[in-house]
């Protein structure tokens, strides 16, 4: 479950990943069901990041941040490349929310990476899209294999640590938020 609507937004917007009983039984939920919500649990967000310049890329489900980040980007927000990458154009569920939000903010750029026609994607890559990679912030959400990868080919671009972030879907040791109770709606 990732939360995606922007902060302040009157209606909790949530993006399910169907991997089980649970999360593939919730199409059966009804409209004014009541449902009991926690979270959220991370703490990745670009407001934390001082450069105005920002590489953001998310790998599979790892775009939905990046979602509720993009909903909520200022009219004066900085430069934003976002590499969307996933298995194939067709996973790139989100992509015409995405170009949406881009077309209100021209200083973002939405940039599909699907890996079945253009492979993995590299720092290197990124660098050849995006330009020089030591001033901007480099944020990443997705699989634990793609962040290792990435952050340690950014850090041989030259990258300092201190401006790479990412979000590992972990639970450990994070505070819980208390617990809300809310109606279904669709």
């Amino acid at each position: 479950f990732s939360i995606t609507s922007a902060p302040g937004d009157p209606e909790l917007r949530l993006v399910v990943r169907a991997v089980g009983d649970f999360t593939t039984g919730l199409e059966d939920v009804t409209p004014g069901s009541l449902c009991r919500v926690e979270g959220p649990y991370g703490t990745f967000w670009r407001d934390g990041a001082t450069a105005r310049r920002q590489v953001w890329i998310a790998g599979g489900i790892g775009i939905t941040p990046f979602l509720s980040m993009a909903r909520s980007l200022p009219a004066d927000a900085g430069a934003i490349d976002l590499y969307y990458c996933t298995d194939d154009a067709d996973a790139a569920v989100l992509i015409d929310e995405l170009y949406a939000i881009a077309d209100r903010h021209p200083t973002v750029r939405v940039i599909p990476m699907a890996a079945d026609r253009l492979g993995f994607l590299s720092a290197q890559d990124v660098r050849a899209a995006s330009g020089e990679l030591t001033h901007p912030h480099v944020f990443l959400c997705g699989p634990p294999a793609m962040i290792t990868i990435l952050t340690g080919q950014l850090e041989g671009l030259g990258v300092p640590r201190g401006q790479i972030h990412y979000e590992d879907f972990r639970l450990r040791g994070r505070a819980t938020a208390p617990a809300t109770a809310v109606r279904v709606s669709r």
